[in-house]
């Protein structure tokens, strides 16, 4: 935990630099272009009937990337969508991996999940061409926190936060905090979703810090802690339209003003005010929660080789900025900003001047009782009337 806590101070050092910057390497589209056409000599053969499984997020796997990606190799992708990670480590459970190919699990849950339940496999880094094309700090970060006994298995896909996605035509506050959402006057008006980031930001909103290691380490604390949220959210649930368990779910919601204030992710929010200018993304007083998601590959895999060409295929600035752009997430390539439009490179960084980096508050790496703690409470807030 210590050691993940002292990443964070050159992530977010470098992310500074990195939106303010607005560029990359200059030899990334040299590096990308070589390993592309590599990836292209070796995907060509032998191209029939071969299939590639991802379970993603939405957004994270656009159109255009799978109609790319499926005419240079000919292999077919088939995607399977996840709301949260706890569905991620259910399927790969149920099936011992199989049926499932490349994932994309959140850095803080790979370790415990691995550790329990070895879902997934090793990544060999061998057959990964596009080392150079990671943005450094994030592949450091996610290189420390997705090793098991010696072995990695993950690398960096996008990274972001959430916070809050709110309607300013109605809610017209600077300085939001977490405990705006569910203000009385917002009645009727407001989403989020029944998950474990809304445990957190509640929790930051009453003051307090799930991810200090004081609470984070201590089971006892952090039960008490958690069960403390859980009655405040019990609480405020007669405020909520709806919780929203799909992204184009909440997309929906905001856009026909159903509701005007909500939990959510940076990407969605920017997303949306592509849509109306009066919707945006808020990082509260308190931080906004950061994460990184990355490419894994299932224990189960029967298309091994298939998922490294994903991977080699996708990680790159240009695809990297389509992704961005598309999506709205933030890649994890490097000189993915010199390929993003001009009007959403400047959203991103009015959402993020240097303080709200270095205010942002980092997913740590859960534990076990974290993990069986966080799923409890979830279905107690389910269940409440």
């Amino acid at each position: 935990m210590e050691k993940a806590r002292l990443l964070i101070i050159p992530l977010t050092a470098i992310l500074i630099m990195f939106l303010l910057a607005g560029c990359g390497n200059s030899n990334t589209s040299k590096d990308s272009a070589q390993a592309k056409q590599e990836n292209q000599q070796e995907t060509k053969q032998n191209n029939e009937n071969r299939e590639l499984s991802i379970m993603t997020w939405e957004g994270y796997v656009t159109d255009s990337l799978i109609d790319a990606f499926e005419k240079e190799t000919g292999i077919k992708v088939n995607v399977t969508y996840i709301s949260d990670n706890n569905e991620i480590i259910a399927k790969l459970r149920a099936t011992g991996g199989e049926g499932y190919d490349l994932i994309q699990p959140s850095i803080d849950n790979i370790k415990s999940a691995q550790t329990q339940f070895k879902i997934y496999q090793p990544i060999d880094i061998s057959k990964v061409k596009v080392m150079d094309n990671f943005e450094p700090s994030l592949l450091k970060a996610v290189q420390a926190e997705s090793t098991v006994d010696g072995k990695l298995y993950a690398l960096p896909y996008v990274w972001g936060t959430s916070g809050i996605v709110v309607n300013t035509k109605y809610v017209n506050k600077k300085d939001l905090s977490y405990q705006d959402i569910y203000d009385d006057q917002w009645a009727g008006k407001v989403t989020t979703r029944y998950a474990f980031p809304t445990f957190v930001g509640a929790a930051y909103g009453l003051g307090v810090d799930l991810f200090g290691d004081e609470i984070w380490n201590n089971p006892d604390k952090y039960n008490e802690a958690m069960d403390k949220t859980l009655d405040y959210l019990i609480k405020e649930k007669k405020n909520i339209k709806t919780y929203w368990t799909t992204r184009q779910g909440h997309i929906d919601l905001m856009q026909n003003e159903e509701t005007v204030i909500s939990q959510g992710w940076d990407g969605t929010g920017w997303l949306l005010n592509k849509q109306n200018p009066d919707i945006r993304f808020i990082a509260p007083k308190e931080g906004a929660l950061g994460w990184i998601d990355t490419y894994a590959i299932s224990a189960g895999a029967k298309n091994i080789a298939e998922a490294y060409d994903w991977i080699n295929f996708t990680m790159n600035a240009q695809w990297g900025g389509q992704i961005s752009s598309e999506g709205g997430f933030l890649s994890a390539a490097k000189g993915f900003m010199d390929y993003l439009p001009k009007e959403q490179s400047q959203m991103v960084k009015e959402s993020f001047p240097p303080e709200t980096i270095a205010n942002i508050k980092w997913y740590p790496s859960q534990n076990e009782w974290n993990v069986k703690k966080n799923s409890e409470v979830v279905e107690k807030l389910k269940a409440a009337k």
